[in-house]
C-alpha cells in the first residue's frame, strides 16, 4: 500500500486539542481511564455543580470515579491506579508517540522564546524527543512563520 501524506493546518489551540485527544485515546486503549475521561468529567460535573454546592460537586465526582474503577475492574482487570503503558498496544504506542511529539515541539518554542528573552529555561519531561515506540515515522509539527 502507498504511504500516503497529509498535511493539517490549525492554529495552536486547535492543535493543543487534538493533542489532549490522542492522549486520552492512547491512555483509554491501555486501561488509563481516570487519566483521560475524569479531567473532562470533572471540568463538566464543577461547570454543572459549582453554582449549586460544592458538596454536591465532590459526591458527583465520587460517584462518577466509583463507576470508572468498576469500568475499568470488568474490562482490564485492573484495580484503581492500575493500568497499561508503553508496549501494551501499537494503536496505543503510536498515539503516545503523536501527542507527546505535538508536545515537544510546544517545548522547543517555548525554550526558543526564552533564549530570546534571555530568560532561564527550565526543563520538562517535553523538552527530550520522544521516545520512538513504532515503525512510523514521527509526526512532523512546524510552525507556520
Amino acid at each position: 500500500m502507498e504511504d500516503k501524506k497529509y498535511t493539517l493546518t490549525c492554529n495552536e489551540k486547535q492543535l493543543r486539542l487534538i493533542a489532549k485527544a490522542v492522549e486520552m485515546h492512547s491512555r483509554a486503549i491501555c486501561g488509563q481511564i481516570e487519566e483521560s475521561f475524569s479531567p473532562p468529567i470533572h471540568k463538566e460535573l464543577w461547570k454543572i455543580y459549582e453554582s449549586r454546592d460544592e458538596d454536591s460537586f465532590f459526591r458527583k465526582r465520587a460517584a462518577v470515579e466509583t463507576l470508572l474503577n468498576e469500568v475499568k475492574r470488568e474490562i482490564w482487570g485492573y484495580s484503581p491506579g492500575q493500568g497499561g503503558g508503553i508496549g501494551y498496544d501499537d494503536e496505543a504506542d503510536l498515539g503516545y508517540e503523536m501527542y507527546k511529539q505535538i508536545l515537544h515541539t510546544f517545548e522547543k518554542e517555548r525554550q526558543a522564546e526564552c533564549d530570546k528573552k534571555g530568560e532561564e529555561y527550565s526543563w520538562n519531561v517535553h523538552t527530550s524527543e520522544p521516545l520512538k515506540l513504532t515503525e512510523e515515522p514521527f509526526i512532523k509539527v512546524s510552525l507556520d512563520e
